[in-house]
């Protein structure tokens, strides 16, 4: 078990880091903050049903892409899995200033309208991840943003033993990568006929030996498609990205890595005829309570979701710990060590914690809001 637990509160609301707009009043910003609040919880309902949603698309893409891979894929099968909480989750509309995606438009903090409303107009889909053994599935924006074959969990392919690729001899040409990237993204459902008419290119890894000077060209090929760009801001310079990427092994034609969604934030997946994978109940998921602790106890559920300091595990148990002291923090002002008391005599947590289960490097009367120095 985790021994102690570091916490860093972030500006988690229900829309992008961005300014909010010039006209939101300082009403309307304090509805917002009690909206993410309430999605700031997920319980055992939401994640069971949001790792179900997650599964059957990616068995639909193993299936599709013909993955070298145990299919179906078996919930057993997961060796990792990251889910975002439900204010991670809600659908963002693609122009600033980046409001949720309801038909409120800017209305959606509007406290004047029934909150139930307004909370029930949310999209809520699938941020996530789900490793199996040799492939990560990721999922942002309510779809399949990306898959990975993988040598152990989060690690790709390779990524660890590039030298074993020296002197491989490599099947396939660009050309070859070129349609071998356009099949599998046709065979995933992305809009071919808009991608083609976007300006491509291939590449080869180059990689350079440790104490060498000239870098060797490794048989693994890069398909990028389409061009995004992000102007600058503050320090960052403007830079571009592609909006598809392919990555293929040349030595075996496999797919080793896809990406749909490359840094689109909150903007969807381009090009992508899938219709968004919907939770149309989440908030009635997000409210319902998780069983008793003691059935909580026997469940499968509460197997390790996840490793901390000292390769501590981390449950379920953690994670409505950490969850009961940001509310107890920003609905009730307490100060962070009135909130660790509160959170840890929640019957929700198992029973795993006490006051003495986190350590503030700090001031332990921090309240939301104050910096701690």
């Amino acid at each position: 078990m985790i021994k102690s637990i570091i916490i860093v509160f972030a500006g988690c609301i229900l829309a992008r880091t961005a300014p909010a707009a010039p006209e939101t009043s300082r009403t309307e910003n304090a509805e917002r903050l009690r909206m993410a609040v309430i999605l700031n919880r997920a319980g055992l309902a939401f994640r069971a049903v949001m790792t179900q949603k997650m599964l059957a698309e990616a068995n639909w893409a193993a299936d599709r892409l013909k993955l070298p891979t145990k299919r179906p894929i078996q919930i057993t099968d997961i060796k990792d899995l990251f889910i975002s909480m439900p204010s991670g989750c809600v659908l963002q509309r693609t122009n600033p200033p980046f409001y949720p995606d309801t038909v409120f438009g800017t209305n959606i903090f509007n406290p004047n309208i029934p909150r139930d409303a307004r909370l029930r107009a949310l999209k809520i889909g699938p941020n996530g991840r789900i490793d199996t053994a040799n492939f990560e599935f990721r999922f942002y924006g309510a779809q399949l943003a990306g898959i990975m074959r993988l040598s152990a969990p989060r690690v790709e392919y390779y990524a660890d033993n590039l030298d074993a690729l020296i002197g491989r001899k490599s099947l396939i040409d660009t050309n070859g990568a070129w349609q071998l990237a356009t099949q599998w993204l046709a065979a995933v459902d992305m809009d071919m006929a808009a991608l083609s008419k976007l300006k491509h290119s291939v590449s080869q890894l180059h990689y350079l030996l440790r104490g060498a000077t000239n870098t060797i060209t490794l048989p693994i090929y890069y398909v990028d498609i389409g061009t995004r760009h992000f102007p600058a801001c503050g320090l960052l310079k403007a830079y571009d990205t592609p909006m598809v990427t392919v990555e293929v092994l040349g030595t075996t034609k496999t797919l080793q890595n896809v990406d749909l969604a490359v840094d689109f934030g909150s903007d969807g997946i381009p090009y992508d005829n899938r219709p968004p994978l919907l939770i149309t109940n989440a908030l009635d998921l997000i409210r319902a309570p998780n069983p008793p602790t003691e059935q909580l106890k026997k469940a499968p559920s509460l197997k390790p979701i996840g490793t901390g300091i000292n390769l501590g595990y981390v449950d379920f148990n953690h994670v409505n710990f950490i969850t009961h002291i940001q509310t107890d923090m920003l609905l009730n002002d307490a100060t962070i060590k009135d909130a660790i008391q509160f959170a840890a005599g929640q019957p929700d947590t198992g029973g795993e914690f006490s006051p003495n289960s986190m350590t503030v490097y700090g001031f332990w009367g921090l309240t939301f809001g104050l910096d701690n120095y």
